[in-house]
């Protein structure tokens, strides 16, 4: 249970990381389109559309959701040109997830050796140093409601000194300069007020780093 509530959070993270940055159609594209193989089970609903996941179900996800990941965030087809902002949060996000899915790979493993815990520690280590990436996804409602005023303000901010510019005379792009600015501005104030009272403290997380010790002392988990 452990192990399913862990993943159900990386799950709703994916969900609003891939809607903020517009992948979320290409994640349920490549989804959709992942064929039946031995010793998987296929899900049949997309992505978006997942709520209640159960234990087997959780165990396919685990297989295939960081490829498909990969593949939405790579695709180039059907899809906004990406900054270098989000380049570089595409890339953290892509080995945050990697080690936390290789870490639930290890926990599930029958049999472990000293190599196999290790590495466990590890990617535990590795996720915990890269999972801000992920941090604006567990805002609460009232740090939602404080981005929200946020973003209507500098909106309002923008339409009035757009109006400003139209008036000043000002070239295309010169204009086009301000704006760029102006939405920069506005998406580090909102991301500002989503991560400000954010954080990963709960139980299920700080559960994971006491795996490696239970499996040295009592065997494997399953």
């Amino acid at each position: 249970m452990i192990l399913l509530g862990n993943l159900q959070h990386l799950l709703d993270w994916i969900k609003g990381f891939l809607e903020s940055h517009d992948r979320l159609n290409a994640f349920d594209s490549i989804w959709s389109s992942i064929a039946p193989y031995s010793g998987n089970y296929v899900l049949r609903k997309s992505y978006g559309l997942l709520s209640q996941v159960s234990g087997k179900e959780m165990r396919s996800i685990l297989m295939v959701i960081l490829g498909v990941f990969m593949a939405s965030l790579h695709r180039k087809t059907n899809v906004v040109c990406l900054t270098a902002g989000q380049e570089q949060d595409f890339r953290k996000a892509i080995t945050c997830m990697r080690y936390l899915t290789d870490f639930a790979l290890l926990s599930r493993y029958r049999s472990h050796t000293d190599s196999t815990i290790g590495y466990m520690k590890e990617y535990l280590q590795q996720f915990h140093k890269t999972k801000d990436v992920f941090l604006r996804y567990r805002a609460s409602k009232v740090a939602k409601a404080k981005a929200d005023m946020v973003s209507k303000k500098l909106n309002a901010e923008t339409t009035a000194r757009r109006r400003e510019e139209k008036a000043n005379g000002r070239t295309a792009s010169q204009k086009a300069h301000v704006l760029a600015e102006d939405r920069e501005e506005c998406v580090y104030l909102v991301n500002q007020a989503l991560v400000e009272d954010s954080h990963f403290n709960f139980p299920k997380i700080h559960l994971l780093m006491h795996w490696s010790n239970q499996i040295s002392q009592y065997g494997s988990l399953p």
